[in-house]
């Protein structure tokens, strides 16, 4: 998530948090201000908030001569975690559902959270928690990935919340023996982020598996951790994404099996999730794309009934070659993987049954069924789901089925130069299974409005027709072998033209 006009003020504002949070003095504090004014003017609107953060806090922590600038807050922030730990500890031991009410426990703890424009009470929160929803609630989903994983990554975010994020991983540990569990921390000091000196002491590195990111920013950089890091949260089954500043590194990342788990306290981060802040999130990450497909079919009609004006019923079939040029995005632009095909490669047979009523007018309307089956392979380049491998990483062919069916109807008004002009709307659904591999099969499925517009011009003993039709895509999705949810997918928009030759 890139930085937003937003973000600057925030930042800038945050300065004057931390000359109070030190004890600063006004010439302290208005140096730290001016500097950080100073430095807004140069952000780069490339980068993420956490990365724009990461050198305010650095220039500021130089400024004050002060490595750890909220070590004090930090250390209250623990003891007042810990002093509520025997009640949650109750709270859990009566619990029904011991997994829910830990992951309640763990997401109240998000409220600890120095760098956000609105403060918490966190005594509070933890009241709310246990009878508040999640504004998105993927819970069932976690739940399921969790019961089927080997190895499980809980990314840390604020000192005092990692106390509950203890408490989580005690409770996933009960619940799921067998799983390999790492809890990932900050590099180094970085507002009020975990990092290994609060982890430890906490336990966490006799509790499981301890990482060190070897990351500056307040959030999951990955292109600025370390190779140990990068490599575990690149293999590990399930990704448990603490906090705004995780979420706003790891949102564009090109794995998938991701749940975050946060609170919003911000405008730009509710506006990214497309929701409302002060709100809780437990959302997984599904492959948010962007599907650019053009197809262009030339079908050859067999029947001769199909644009039957003097009324009644026909049925007609067409042969049909599909040239395709796919291109999947994810949410930041980069090509995730693309495939192509000629007419000769994709092929198959539409069916249409359609009724057709004249009017005086010489003009007439139809409605159709319209049925169409393809398959055949095309060269695939792009990457195995979940891999971070990156574009290219895998070159093959790829096995194509479409099934398309859709219900159309288009009025068509005749002029006397033989030219006919017709207009219409078609309601369809479309389903795409694409085989890369024996292991990875995906099937992509979405309902389609497809408003078209026909020009046909009539001979003596044939006639040739120009369809031009462009699909919109309702709530795509696409299923793939080894998750047990679908994903999301940010558009299936479609442009097609279909050129019928008729013989009278």
């Amino acid at each position: 998530m890139l930085i937003d006009k937003e973000c600057v003020a925030c930042i800038i504002n945050q300065s004057l948090k931390v000359a109070n949070a030190i004890g600063a003095k006004t010439s302290v504090k208005d140096i730290l201000h001016a500097r950080v004014t100073q430095m807004s003017k140069d952000f780069s609107f490339t980068d993420n908030p956490p990365e724009i953060a990461a050198d305010v806090y650095e220039e500021m922590a130089k400024i004050v001569d002060k490595t750890d600038l909220y070590d004090e807050i930090k250390e209250l922030s623990t003891q007042k975690a810990k002093a509520l730990v025997p009640a949650l500890k109750e709270k859990l031991r009566l619990s029904s559902h011991k997994l829910l009410t830990a992951t309640k426990i763990a997401v109240a703890g998000n409220v600890i959270d120095l760098a956000a424009a609105v403060e918490f009470d966190l005594e509070e929160e933890l009241v709310k928690v246990f009878d508040t929803e999640f504004a998105h609630n993927d819970f069932s989903t976690m739940q399921t990935e969790l019961s089927r994983a080997k190895t499980v990554l809980l990314i840390g975010d604020n000192v005092g919340e990692h106390i509950f994020d203890y408490m989580f991983v005690e409770v996933l540990k009960e619940l799921y023996p067998d799983v390999e569990y790492s809890y990932m921390v900050r590099g180094n000091p970085i507002i009020n982020d975990v990092t290994m000196k609060e982890a430890k002491e906490a336990g966490f590195d006799k509790l499981c598996n301890l990482v060190d990111s070897g990351v500056n920013t307040p959030g999951f950089t990955y292109n600025r951790a370390n190779e140990i890091s990068q490599n575990l949260f690149d293999s590990v089954d399930v990704v448990i994404s603490k906090g705004m500043g995780n979420y706003e590194c790891l949102n564009e990342s090109k794995r998938s099996n991701i749940f975050f788990l946060l609170k919003v306290k911000c405008d730009v981060v509710a506006n990214s999730l497309g929701k409302t802040t002060w709100r809780y999130y437990l959302q997984k990450k599904g492959r948010v794309l962007k599907i650019y497909l053009i197809l262009l079919s030339i079908s050859l009609l067999i029947s001769s009934s199909l644009e039957a004006k003097e009324g009644g019923f026909s049925l007609s079939t067409a042969l049909v070659g599909m040239s395709m040029d796919y291109r999947e995005y994810s949410d930041a632009g980069l090509i995730l993987n693309s495939e192509k095909s000629n007419f000769n490669e994709i092929v198959g047979s539409e069916f249409i049954l359609a009724y057709s009523k004249a009017y005086s007018d010489n003009n007439y309307a139809k409605v159709a069924i319209e049925t169409l089956i393809l398959g055949g392979n095309t060269e695939y380049v792009g990457s195995y789901i979940a891999s971070n491998a990156g574009y290219g990483s895998v070159i093959s062919q790829t096995n194509n089925r479409v099934f398309d069916i859709a219900g159309s109807y288009i009025y068509t008004y005749v002029l006397d130069s033989g030219l006919n002009i017709g207009y219409g709307l078609a309601l369809g659904y479309r389903s795409w299974e694409r085989a890369l591999s024996a292991t990875q099969i995906e099937v992509y499925y979405w309902y389609s409005i497809r408003p078209r517009v026909k020009i046909r011009y009539e001979f003596a003993k044939f006639s040739v027709a120009t369809l031009v039709e462009y699909q919109y895509g309702i709530s795509p999705k696409m299923s793939a072998t080894g998750f047990s949810t679908d994903f999301d997918l940010g558009s299936a928009n479609i442009a097609k033209l279909k050129i019928p030759l008729v013989i009278h």
